[in-house]
């Protein structure tokens, strides 16, 4: 058992650091960087180059749902 308890000591640090607020967003803000280099990527089409500015900008403007926010979805799309 002990063993265990040692094997996954790294990994509970790693996710408690992962979910610090400022490496999340130091996480976005590199998720939104490369997003927007391969919107100008020389490969990339117009339409292409449309989906990963969205893609960038959306990673910037919105943060992780938490538990439940799918419920508000729905809820909200119920009234209307």
């Amino acid at each position: 058992m002990a063993s265990v308890a040692l094997f996954n000591d790294p990994l509970k640090r790693q996710r408690e650091q992962a979910e610090k607020p400022e490496n999340r967003l130091f996480r976005r803000l590199l998720t939104a960087l490369h997003w927007f280099r391969q919107s100008f990527s020389a490969r990339a089409n117009e339409d292409e180059a449309i989906v990963a500015l969205a893609v960038a900008f959306e990673t910037l403007l919105t943060d992780h749902y938490g538990l439940g926010a799918a419920d508000g979805f729905v809820a909200g799309s119920a009234s209307a």
